[in-house]
């Protein structure tokens, strides 16, 4: 699940809700990902934080100036 904040819209936040297809990823493999996103709204002015859950435990909280955010995960055997 990827959440991004800086005053998300109802309609940034659907759009959020679909960021593309699920992944099938083995253990012990790399889950990489690059999510491109638009904010007709506030244009990335003050850039966006976000928050990814990969589902294993593992939370990762950051900040972009520009909307994209590039994922890598390592999931554990």
């Amino acid at each position: 699940m990827i959440v991004l904040s800086n005053h998300a819209t109802r309609d940034i936040r659907a759009r959020c809700a679909a960021l593309g297809a699920d992944a099938v990823v083995n253990e012990g493999a790399t889950f990489t990902r690059t999510v491109n996103f638009s904010d007709g709204v506030d244009n990335g002015a003050a850039g966006w934080s976000y928050s990814v859950d990969y589902g294993d435990g593992t939370v990762v909280n950051g900040n972009v100036t520009t909307p994209s955010i590039d994922l890598s995960h390592v999931f554990a055997d």
